[in-house]
C-alpha cells in the first residue's frame, strides 16, 4: 500500500488547502435556499396575479344610486370606465379631475405593489444566491429601513396603511376595516329633480344662471370602488407582513456574523 492510499483510507487524514464543510451546515444552508426559492415563487405567481387581474375585471365598481334613471345610469357607468378622458357635454371639468383621481387611483395600486414585490425579492435575494453576502445584506436591509421610513413620513402608500391594517386588526375596529374606501367620483345631476313644487313657474329650460333652477339641482354621487385594491388588500397585507419579519430575520444573521 503507497503513501496515496494510506491518505485515502485514514479517518483523521487532513489534505492541506481543502475545505470540508459539516454536514449540518450543507442541510441548513440548502433548507434555507430551498425555503427563499419557494418564498420569491409564490411572490412571482402573486404579482403576475396582480397584473394580470385588470385584464379580466373591471376597474371599476360604480353603484348608482336609487334616484337615478336607467338612462343616466348606464351613461354614468360608462363614463366611470372611461380611460381615455374627453370633455362631456353634462359633466364638468371639476367631476373630469375627480374620474381622473380615482383611474390615478386604479394604476397606482399595482404600482405599489411591483414595487414592493421587487424590494422583496432584493431582501431575499442574498440568501437566494450566496447566503454568506453580509455586506449586500447590510445595503438591501437598509434601503428597505429607509424605504418603509420615507413612505411612512410623507403618508403615502404602503407602510402607512400596513400600520393602519394592523392597528385595525389589534383593536379589531371592523367599522374602519377597509383602508380601500370607495371613492366619490362621478357626481351627475339628475333631471327628474331638477324643479321644485313650483316648476310650472318656470320654464323647463336648462339655463345654469337661472338662480331658481342651480338651486334646486340635486348631485347625486355615484360611489366607484376600485375593484382591483378590494381584491389585493390582503395580498398587500401578507407582502407587509412578510417584509418586516423577513427583515428581522435578516436583522438577526446580521447580528450574529458581526458578533460571533
Amino acid at each position: 500500500m503507497n503513501r496515496s492510499e494510506v491518505l485515502t483510507l485514514s479517518p483523521d487524514s487532513r489534505i492541506k488547502g481543502v475545505h470540508r464543510s459539516h454536514p449540518s451546515m450543507d442541510k441548513s444552508l440548502l433548507s434555507c435556499m430551498t425555503v427563499n426559492k419557494i418564498t420569491i415563487s409564490l411572490l412571482i405567481v402573486l404579482v403576475v396575479s396582480i397584473a394580470l387581474f385588470p385584464l379580466v375585471w373591471k376597474p371599476l365598481d360604480c353603484k348608482c344610486p336609487t334616484k337615478f334613471s336607467e338612462e343616466n345610469c348606464q351613461y354614468a357607468n360608462a363614463y366611470c370606465w372611461t380611460r381615455d378622458l374627453r370633455d362631456t357635454d353634462s359633466v364638468g371639468q371639476a367631476w373630469r379631475d375627480s374620474v381622473e383621481n380615482v383611474q390615478f387611483g386604479q394604476e397606482f395600486g399595482p404600482r405599489v405593489f411591483v414595487s414592493f414585490f421587487v424590494v422583496a425579492v432584493l431582501l431575499l435575494l442574498p440568501h437566494y444566491i450566496k447566503p454568506e453576502s453580509t455586506i449586500y445584506l447590510t445595503a438591501v436591509f437598509g434601503t428597505i429601513l429607509a424605504f418603509l421610513w420615507l413612505d411612512f413620513t410623507l403618508q403615502t402608500s404602503f407602510a402607512k396603511w400596513g400600520w393602519h391594517r394592523f392597528q385595525q386588526i389589534w383593536t379589531h375596529d371592523s367599522k374602519t376595516w377597509h383602508i380601500f374606501t370607495q371613492e366619490k367620483a362621478c357626481n351627475f345631476k339628475e333631471p327628474a329633480v331638477f324643479y321644485t313644487v313650483n316648476a310650472e313657474d318656470h320654464e323647463h329650460t336648462e339655463n345654469s344662471e337661472d338662480p331658481e333652477y342651480t338651486k334646486n339641482v340635486d348631485v347625486l354621487t355615484l360611489q366607484c370602488a376600485l375593484t382591483v385594491n378590494a381584491w389585493s388588500e390582503g395580498m398587500f397585507l401578507v407582502l407587509w407582513v412578510g417584509l418586516v419579519l423577513s427583515g428581522l430575520f435578516n436583522f438577526r444573521k446580521l447580528v450574529i456574523a458581526v458578533f460571533k
